[in-house]
């Protein structure tokens, strides 16, 4: 196979995209992290110590501190406000090692103010986080600037510093370390590590040569009294514990960076674990660097009065000339100290960039594209990296017109990072941390205590950072903190109100693995004003889609309406207020269906042409095919279902020779429809085989008596459509011929009667829906139209266990099965992208011809007929994908094998025969999955089939007959395969009622159990055992609150409910499958208990869709943990109960599963030494795929 990729610039971190970040501990919700882990934990350590720098921004302010106290007040304020950040920075540690996320206190207000102020918490707790992160920069860069000019001016003492000199400077620093952190995304953890070197190299440098010079010059040391007990208060405030307090600023500013590492986590490996650690090196680092810096430099200092009373640019700069008695000292030490700020300067702009990054990706700042994007190019978030240089030029520029005001937007820096600070951990701390669970970093019971400390601090401080500096207070002395703080919280509550109260996605809150969160913040939009939003998506005269589907991200008009899709769909019906009217008087006006994502797009000239081929077209050529492809294996055994099998005998008895001799293994026939006499009414045989509710059925008759279209089902269109006969201007004509053509079939039908016999097991109600868009004769053959309308509308919604308008079945393979479909012509029947669109399209009739075969009668005239089409569908399905060479070119045709690939798995759950072939097809998803770069294209579509494969592999693993061994290397091979199952899978919740956190703890256990498997008889590294207790751990600390269901909207309760019932079935089961799988490494659990808990949330589920409209809402069940717990309960009446149940879903592997059970059972009951079922499971020879 051959692989040719096409990349743009971009990788957009729009919601559901896949992650390359650290894929089991990291989430960014919804949103794809793209960023490359180019840290590690010393790299992080590193970053967190070089972006703190305390050590260097102590120096650089410290005239401020020495107002509140003199040398004494610096020393004992750093000390104690080090302390306070030892408890923010526990509070946040805990937080980051629960929730890992580029979004930091953003993400975390999100959790842990609850569904009802998460959304607004979030908000302000991201914008004013990423302004005071804004500020740290240009904070940095004036400081730097001003010790380079004061460096210059050292040896021209003619040289006047100008405001503008020192904004050149800035600028230079600025945009220096801008594109820095823009086009040197690989170099960034090698520049943290060298920052972490010259900061650790300037501390001890500066320290020695302060303490060492002083004796050498003969100016001597300050004395012990000056350092440590003479309080020298300037302020002209009477309080000391006030002018204590507020002398804590300038440690704060020094010390306060303490969410810069978190910031990274995405480009981190095992986050959950490591950011801590970063956290508690910062402070630690921070606290030590910066006492014995405080220390060295105070004893070097003689006459602290120059220091405070002089107007220099730069006062470190005196300090040191000071201490050292020379100009080059002094500029040796300020050099000393311009690196590691240079670094941190770099480090900052991280920490702003990522922090305005995850803003975007949540919709929240304006150009949210591109803020929220990573270059593919360069690897960075490089247009919100550009951005803050832009913001960091006009804060600058401020600097020159007026520096108090300049000093003002600086000095707030502090009270805005703990206010965002405050809006995280406050509400974790009322809510009684109920929304978040812990990761590996805990605080346990001392959590609140922690937290409480943290936000009394947080508390004071913000009040007094407030107040003037000194008394009496003046114009130029005031300090403006409060004004600034008011001011921009104002203008981020505006921003609110004109943008993000509408539009605001959010981080979607996809937390990290064994993470919580909560209901996606989209879900308090009111329906009322997205209705509203939508009804205005209206056009008349043509019919040009106005979303954009070709793009590669949309035109956002979905998500501006407060929707998750990328793309509207091209069905197109009447305006909802429209339909009461006559026929006459209906305006022509028709709406998009916003419910498809970007997929298999048509142009508007295939629009128009699919709408207007109401009559019937000629076949298409046929093409040639030739025996390569991953499924040339099925050339020799494709053939028909053998013909003594009773579906395959005509109404003679005899066997089907048409279908043994016009199917040919190697090409692709025409349809032979001719061959099986259709029925004389198709639809009065459904509805009389598949009964209606008396309410639905008066409903139904009462719909065909009126001028509507008549069902798609039935072969005989009584009347066009309203929309064909706008669009189809010679119907009378059509309509002639095909009420000839039929009265012919009705005269050679005249025999065929369709006998109706009481169902095998309850069944569920297929109601047609009222709009049958499908009856239209697009197709040829009438009983395309049957299988593509039953598809539609019955078999795609029982795919997934609860109904969602993202079902991947039906906006997904439905319009890319379109484009093989031959009566369209819009397959170009010679590439590999149409022959892999055409086996989706049969693989789709298949299907649905199958479960219409299950779901009616066998003693029927047409379940046979169905068994016969969902044969030869599958031959031309196999045969077409058989054709071709896969080469991969761009994401919309990767995600077009790989989902023709995985609907043959779906015509395998539908077929009631032993079906052994899934194998085959998962084994091509994986082979098509391991071609370069295919994993990496981000699209919609592209993440919801994936997930739909990593689902269904990690199913099929479970029920294997043999476990590789595969040797224990490091845990870092458990977490690095590119196919496992990701944190940011969220689309699995309504396509298979799982969680991505419980998938991924099936997929770790099956993966030990490989490892385990190798070491059989030998002994187990304690490093694996240890993960085995992790696993452990992680399975028994599992709760449904910890699961976010954000994709499941508030108002959809009931779907909420049914999903909560899977998913705890679910973890019982993967408890139930750990225990067997990992028996030596795990505490004893009640397994009965476990199997009694899946049967009670099962059954609950199905209650739930009973009463949830009638049986309207046919969905079935995810039937994996009703598969293990079958086989291992001892109590078998409920289960019995159960597969009896579901089996009037009319879905084969159902009754596969069911048929499997019952002989792993007799196996069992048999030999009384056999505890596993796994084994009974491997003496049956049978292969089952459980879901």
């Amino acid at each position: 196979m051959t692989l040719k990729t096409k990349e743009g610039d971009l990788e957009s971190s729009s919601p559901h995209q896949r992650s390359n970040g650290s894929e089991i501990e990291v989430s960014v919700a919804s949103h794809t992290p793209v960023l490359e882990q180019s840290f590690g934990l010393i790299s992080a350590c590193a970053t967190g110590v070089t972006t703190g720098n305390s050590w260097a921004v102590l120096g650089g302010g410290i005239v401020a501190s020495l107002y509140n106290g003199g040398s004494p007040g610096v020393i004992y304020e750093f000390i104690v406000v080090s302390i306070f950040y030892g408890f923010i920075g526990a509070s946040i540690a805990e937080l980051a090692s629960a929730v890992p996320s580029s979004g930091g206190v953003y993400q975390w207000a999100t959790i842990t103010a609850g569904p009802r102020y998460g959304r607004i918490c979030g908000w302000f707790a991201g914008w004013l986080n990423g302004l005071a992160w804004a500020f740290a920069v240009a904070s940095n860069c004036v400081m730097l600037s001003n010790m380079i000019v004061y460096a210059y001016g050292l040896y021209h003492p003619d040289f006047v510093p100008e405001r503008w000199q020192i904004y050149i400077c800035y600028l230079i620093i600025s945009w220096g370390c801008c594109f820095t952190v823009m086009f040197a995304q690989r170099a960034l953890s090698f520049i943290s590590r060298l920052g972490s070197f010259l900061i650790m190299a300037g501390f001890l440098i500066a320290v020695i040569v302060c303490a060492v010079m002083p004796s050498q010059t003969g100016s001597g040391y300050a004395s012990n009294a000056v350092i440590w007990k003479e309080w020298n208060n300037l302020t002209g405030y009477s309080s000391t514990g006030f002018v204590f307090i507020s002398g804590m600023l300038n440690g704060a500013f020094a010390i306060g960076a303490i969410d810069c590492v978190t910031h990274i986590a995405e480009e981190i490996p095992d986050a959950r674990r490591s950011i801590p650690k970063a956290l508690a090196c910062q402070v630690i680092m921070g606290l030590i660097t910066g006492f014995c810096y405080l220390v060295a430099i105070f004893y070097a200092t003689n006459d602290l009065s120059a220091i405070i009373n002089g107007d220099s640019i730069c006062p470190l700069g005196d300090i040191y000339l000071q201490a050292t008695g020379s100009k080059a000292g002094s500029v040796g030490l300020l050099v000393v100290s311009i690196c590691p700020i240079l670094c941190a300067t770099v480090g900052c702009y991280i920490t702003t960039g990522r922090t305005f990054y995850a803003l975007g990706r949540g919709d929240a700042t304006p150009f949210s594209r591109h803020i929220g994007a990573v270059s593919r190019t360069w690897g960075s978030p490089f247009y919100s990296t550009l951005a803050c240089g832009i913001f960091m030029t006009c804060i600058g520029a401020i600097y020159v017109g007026s520096l108090t005001a300049f000093n003002a937007f600086i000095g707030s820096y502090a009270v805005l990072t703990t206010i965002s600070y405050l809006l995280a951990i406050l509400p974790h701390m009322l809510s009684g941390r109920k929304y978040l669970r812990p990761g590996p970093f805990s605080l346990g019971r001392y959590g609140a205590a922690v937290n409480a400390v943290a936000c009394a601090y947080i508390v004071v401080t913000i009040v007094v950072f407030c107040f003037p500096y000194t008394m009496p207070v003046s114009a130029e002395s005031m300090n403006y903190t409060c004004v600034i703080v008011t001011g921009l919280s104002a203008l981020v509550a505006l921003w609110w109100f004109v943008h993000g109260r509408k539009n605001y996605i959010g981080p979607g809150v996809d937390v990290a693995h064994d993470m919580s969160s909560l209901p996606s913040p989209r879900s308090s939009i009111p329906r009322e004003r997205l209705s509203n939003k939508l009804k205005s998506v209206t056009f008349t005269g043509s019919r040009k889609v106005k979303c954009d589907e070709r793009q590669a991200d949309g035109c956002r008009v979905c998500e501006h309406a407060g929707l998750a899709c990328a793309g509207y769909a091209v069905t197109l019906c009447w305006v909802t207020d429209e339909k009461q009217k006559p026929a006459g008087e209906r305006s022509r006006r028709r709406k998009i269906h916003p419910d498809q994502p970007n997929l298999a797009s048509l142009s508007d000239d295939d629009i128009s042409r699919i709408l207007s081929r109401l009559d019937a077209v000629s076949n298409p050529s046929e093409p040639s095919t030739v025996t390569m492809g991953p499924f040339s294996m099925f050339s020799a055994k494709l053939s028909p279902a053998p013909l003594s099998h009773p579906d395959t005998l005509t109404d003679s008895g005899k066997p089907d020779d048409h279908l043994a001799q016009n199917i040919e293994p190697t090409g692709l026939r025409e349809d032979r429809y001719s061959e099986i006499a259709p029925s004389e009414d198709v639809t009065a045989f459904l509805d009389n085989e598949l009964p209606f509710p008396p309410r639905e059925r008066a409903m139904l008759n009462n719909h065909r008596t009126t001028d509507r279209p008549q069902a798609a089902l039935s072969p005989i269109s009584q009347s066009p459509s309203l929309l064909d006969r706008e669009v189809h201007p010679h119907w009378s004509v059509v309509h002639e011929r095909q009420e000839t053509e039929e009265r012919e079939e009705e005269e050679e039908d005249a025999n065929l009667q369709v006998s109706v016999p009481q169902p095998r097991a309850k069944r569920r109600r297929l109601l047609f829906p009222h709009n049958r868009e499908l009856s239209m004769p697009l197709f040829q053959d009438h009983y395309t139209s049957i299988l593509l309308h039953h598809y539609m509308n019955h078999v795609a919604d029982l795919l997934q266990p609860v109904l969602h308008p993202r079902n991947p079945w039906k906006t997904i393979y439905f319009p890319s099965a379109l484009q093989g479909c031959p009566d369209l012509f819009l397959a170009q029947t010679s590439t590999s992208a149409s022959c892999a669109s055409i086996s989706l399209f049969h693989s789709l009739l298949s299907s649905a011809a199958f479960h219409l075969h299950n779901a009616t009668n066998t003693s029927s005239n047409a379940s046979p007929i169905f068994h016969t089409l969902g044969i030869r569908h599958r031959i031309k399905a196999l045969q077409a994908l058989n054709s071709i060479p896969i080469q991969v070119t761009n994401p919309q045709l990767y995600t077009v094998y790989l989902t023709a690939m995985l609907a043959l798995v779906t015509i395998d759950t539908m077929v009631e025969e032993d079906a052994s072939d899934f194998p085959v097809h998962l084994n091509g998803c994986k082979q098509l999955r391991q071609l370069p770069h295919s994993i990496t294209m981000p699209s919609d579509a592209n993440n919801q089939v994936q997930s739909i494969c990593n689902v269904l592999t990690l199913l099929a693993r479970t029920t294997s007959h043999d476990v590789e061994p595969l040797p224990w290397k490091s845990r870092e091979t458990l977490l690095s395969s590119p196919l496992r199952f990701l944190s940011n899978d969220r689309s699995v919740e309504y396509i298979y009622g799982v969680t991505p956190i419980l998938g991924i703890l099936l997929w770790k256990t099956c993966d030990i159990a490989q490892h385990l498997a190798f070491y059989k008889g030998r002994p187990t590294p304690p490093d694996l055992v240890h993960e085995c207790e992790i696993l452990r751990d992680e399975l028994l600390t599992w709760h449904i609150d910890s699961e976010s269901f954000y994709l499941i909207t508030s108002d959809q309760q009931t779907n909420l409910e049914i999903v909560h019932c899977q998913a705890r079935a679910f973890h019982a089961a993967v408890l139930i499958f750990y225990h067997r799988t990992i028996p030596s490494h795990n505490n004893s659990i009640n397994i009965q208990s476990r199997v009694r808990s899946i049967w009670v949330n099962l059954t609950q589920a199905e209650n739930l869709k009973e009463d949830y409209i009638g049986a309207n809402k046919r969905t079935a069940p995810m039937s994996w943990p009703a598969f293990i717990a079958s086989c291992e309960a001892t109590d078998r009446e409920p289960w019995i109960e159960w597969w009896t149940r579901i089996q009037g879903y009319g879905i084969g592997n159902f009754r596969r599963q069911w048929q499997i059970i019952q002989q792993i059972w007799a196996i069992m009951d048999a030999n009384e030494d056999m505890t596993d079922w796994r084994d009974a499971l491997r003496q049956t020879g049978k292969l089952i795929l459980p879901i």
